[in-house]
C-alpha cells in the first residue's frame, strides 16, 4: 500500500518528465508543509499540458500512475487523487473543453478512476445546468 510519504516519489518514478514542474511547485511553497492534495493538484496541471498537446505516451503514464495510486493508496492517497488530481483536472477540462477534452486523458483509465471521473462529470454538468 502506498502512503502519503511515498505518493509523490512514486509519481516521479513513473513520470520523470514531471520533475521540473515538481521542483517549481516545491519552490513556490518555500519548504512549507503542504497537504498531499495540493501536490496532486500540481500533478493534474502537468497532465493538462499533455491533454492540450495530445501526447498519448505521457498521458498513458500519468493515467497509469493515477490508477495505481487510487487503487493501491491508503485513504489519504485515494482522497488526494480524487480531490487534488481528479477535481483539478476536471475543472481545467470543463473550463475549456475544446482545448482540454477530458476524454483524451480518461480514455486511458482502466478501473476505479473511470467511475470517479464519470461521477464528477455528471455532478459538474448538473450544477452548471442549475
Amino acid at each position: 500500500m502506498i502512503d502519503e510519504s511515498k505518493c509523490m516519489e512514486y509519481v516521479l518514478g513513473v513520470c520523470p518528465g514531471y520533475s521540473d514542474d515538481w521542483q517549481e511547485h516545491l519552490d513556490g511553497w518555500k519548504g512549507e508543509d503542504v497537504e498531499l492534495f495540493i501536490h496532486t493538484a500540481s500533478f493534474a496541471q502537468y497532465a493538462v499540458k499533455y491533454i492540450e498537446s495530445n501526447d498519448e505516451k505521457e498521458l498513458k503514464l500519468i493515467a497509469n500512475a493515477i490508477e495505481y495510486l487510487h487503487g493501491e493508496g491508503d485513504d489519504i492517497v485515494r482522497n488526494a487523487i480524487e480531490i487534488g488530481f481528479l477535481e483539478t483536472l476536471m475543472g481545467h477540462c470543463n473550463h475549456n473543453p475544446k482545448k482540454h477534452p477530458v476524454r483524451r486523458f480518461t480514455q486511458f483509465f482502466k478501473a476505479s478512476c473511470v467511475d470517479v471521473s464519470r461521477a464528477m462529470s455528471e455532478s459538474w454538468e448538473k450544477s452548471s445546468n442549475e
